[in-house]
């Protein structure tokens, strides 16, 4: 039974493919890619030649699957190696695979050959594209609007134009040759997606929701509409399913930087209000669910360990706080906030430290001042406790930090002068018992 329905479909595929038209070329006429290499799929195990397998190999060169795309062309070798379509289909081939200046010069000999017609006019779009490629805009814009002016039905020129005028940032005129693509390409995601991006910029959330709405129904998974699907429900105000979006966004690709700037701005938000309400448990809760969405993320590791430090739970919150130090060095904060944990775990040395490097990289920070005039007085070295913290009363603002330093100065200040009154007098007696010695055995 398999192998009758096997050759079944082989006679019905022979006649759809002996037949006049080509689905296929129509396909490609509308953008449909995707559709178009489905059905090229199912003609894989056909023999001869057709030019169907011509179209199918336009298709498989413009979706990037160049093994498939050279495959069909052999196919076509033979009867199709003289038609203009399989001789552009050669250059694009070329483009596809960053060969430039060969490309350039086929294209230069078949403008040389057809200077009129439907053949004319597809060399010279294949010849703005590769102009575009290359980075020469302008002049590939002179020639799609040349063509426009021959042929306004021209949906590959109207596409070129639109992102032309987007790298100049001209959205009025990118709009129209948007529209425009969008109509003659009725699933064409690259026109609907930057159409919903203008009208974001605009605050026209009617139109985005209209254009994001059609291009995802074109493909649920593009990770591109996602996010622009969370930024338009983010601004409705839908704060939550703006995160459902931006989070499957994430999860097709790890790398979608949009979805994780968006998450992890919303995350830190939420987190650092736990952690002013002291909420630390359901802080630390969502810091692990971050950590699965963001990875190793820097901003993470320094959010745990104020959580940690606030906790008390300092021997945790010190690797935390080294490991948010080794990619951002120059925090002067999280220095010393790590000095105040190691303060805490009675480790004066690494406290020290870590408040020095604090102050070398904010030095006109009071509070880095008295954490180092702390240590200082914890070792007892008094005179330059006292420096210390008489640079933290100058550069303190805050009334009741700026009165300890004060008082700290104070203290310091009698301290000096009680042990300098006990150095003179013991200098005084030293000297008494000089005298009495020398005069001990007199005359």
């Amino acid at each position: 039974m398999h192998s009758a329905w096997k050759t079944l479909w082989a006679l019905v595929s022979a006649a759809l493919v002996a037949r006049a038209d080509n689905p296929v070329r129509e396909m490609i006429q509308e953008n449909r890619l995707v559709d178009a290499a489905g059905i090229c799929r199912q003609y894989e195990g056909l023999s001869g030649e057709s030019e169907l397998f011509l179209s199918c190999a336009w298709a498989y060169y413009r979706l990037g699957k160049i093994d498939l795309a050279e495959r069909a062309m052999e196919r076509v070798r033979r009867g199709y190696s003289s038609t203009v379509d399989y001789q552009l289909l050669q250059v694009y081939a070329k483009i596809v695979k960053k060969q430039y200046p060969s490309a350039r010069e086929d294209l230069t000999r078949l403008q040389d050959q057809y200077k009129s017609g439907a053949p004319a006019t597809s060399v010279q779009e294949l010849s703005a594209e590769l102009y575009e490629i290359q980075g020469q805009l302008e002049t590939a814009a002179f020639i799609y609007k040349q063509l426009l002016s021959d042929d306004p039905r021209r949906a590959r020129a109207h596409w070129g134009l639109a992102r032309y005028y987007i790298a100049r940032a001209e959205p009025g005129k990118a709009r129209t040759h948007l529209e425009e693509t969008a109509r003659l390409w009725k699933r064409h995601l690259g026109s609907r997606y930057n159409l919903a991006v203008l009208a974001l910029n605009d605050g026209n959330t009617q139109d985005a929701a209209r254009w994001l709405t059609e291009a995802y129904k074109i493909d649920r998974g593009d990770v591109g509409v996602l996010e622009q699907i969370g930024i338009l429900m983010e601004k409705r105000g839908k704060l939550g399913e703006a995160i459902k979006y931006w989070k499957r966004a994430l999860e097709i690709n790890k790398d979608a930087t949009l979805a994780k700037e968006k998450l992890a701005v919303h995350f830190t938000s939420l987190i650092d209000t736990m952690i002013e309400s002291g909420d630390y448990s359901g802080a630390l809760a969502r810091l692990a669910k971050a950590k699965t969405l963001f990875g190793a993320d820097p901003t993470l590791y320094l959010k745990r360990a104020t959580v940690y430090l606030r906790m008390g739970r300092y021997q945790k919150a010190v690797p935390d706080f080294r490991a948010y130090l080794a990619k951002n060095p120059k925090d002067a904060g999280s220095h010393r906030e790590l000095g105040i944990c190691y303060l805490n775990l009675k480790l004066l040395a690494q406290a020290g430290q870590a408040f020095v490097r604090a102050l070398e990289l904010e030095p006109s920070n009071g509070m880095n001042y008295a954490w180092v005039g702390f240590i200082l007085e914890r070792k007892k070295e008094y005179s330059q406790a006292l420096e210390a913290w008489r640079r933290a009363a100058q550069y303190l603002e805050d009334p009741a930090e700026l009165a300890k330093a004060n008082r700290k100065v104070s203290s310091l200040e009698k301290k000096l002068g009680q042990q300098k009154k006990e150095r003179e007098e013991n200098e005084d007696e030293d000297q008494d018992e000089a005298v009495f010695n020398e005069n001990i055995f007199g005359p």
